[in-house]
C-alpha cells in the first residue's frame, strides 16, 4: 500500500469516527422496541415512541413535606436495566437514579412489557434521614 493510499484511509476512519461520535445517541438513555427515552443534560428526558415525541423536557417533581423535589436539581444520573417479572407478564426494568450531595437519591423505575404498547413508571425517594 502506497503512502498516499495510507494517509487517505487513515483520514477516511478518521472522518468515519467523527460521523459516529455526531450521531451517537446520548450515552445515558433508555431504548425498548418502538420507545427511546434520551437524558438530556439539564436532567430532563425526552420520551419518543415510533419517532413521535410524546414528551420533551420532562422531569422529576415529588413533594416531601413543605418542599418540593426535582431531577433538575441534581448533577448526577445512573441507568440501570434489569429483567423482571409481575403478575403482568415478564419485561424490562430501567432504573434511573439522581443523585445529590445532601440530598435524597430520587429513583424512577420504567417498566417495559414486550407485548404492550405502553410503559409504566414510578418515582421514590431514597434517604438515610427523614425527608
Amino acid at each position: 500500500m502506497t503512502s498516499v493510499n495510507m494517509r487517505l484511509l487513515v483520514i477516511l476512519y478518521l472522518g468515519f469516527l467523527c460521523l459516529l461520535a455526531k450521531a451517537a445517541p446520548l450515552p445515558k438513555g433508555i431504548k425498548y422496541k418502538d420507545w427511546v427515552i434520551t437524558a438530556n443534560d439539564d436532567m430532563t428526558m425526552n420520551i419518543v415512541h415510533k419517532g413521535k415525541v410524546i414528551l420533551k423536557n420532562a422531569y422529576v417533581k415529588a413533594k416531601a413535606g413543605e418542599n418540593y423535589i426535582e431531577s433538575l436539581n441534581y448533577k448526577t444520573a445512573d441507568i440501570q436495566e434489569s429483567s423482571f417479572e409481575d403478575v403482568t407478564g415478564k419485561g424490562k426494568k430501567y432504573t434511573v437514579t439522581y443523585t445529590g450531595l445532601g440530598k435524597p437519591d430520587i429513583q424512577q423505575i420504567f417498566y417495559f412489557y414486550p407485548n404492550n404498547d405502553y410503559f409504566l413508571t414510578e418515582v421514590y425517594l431514597n434517604s438515610d434521614t427523614e425527608i
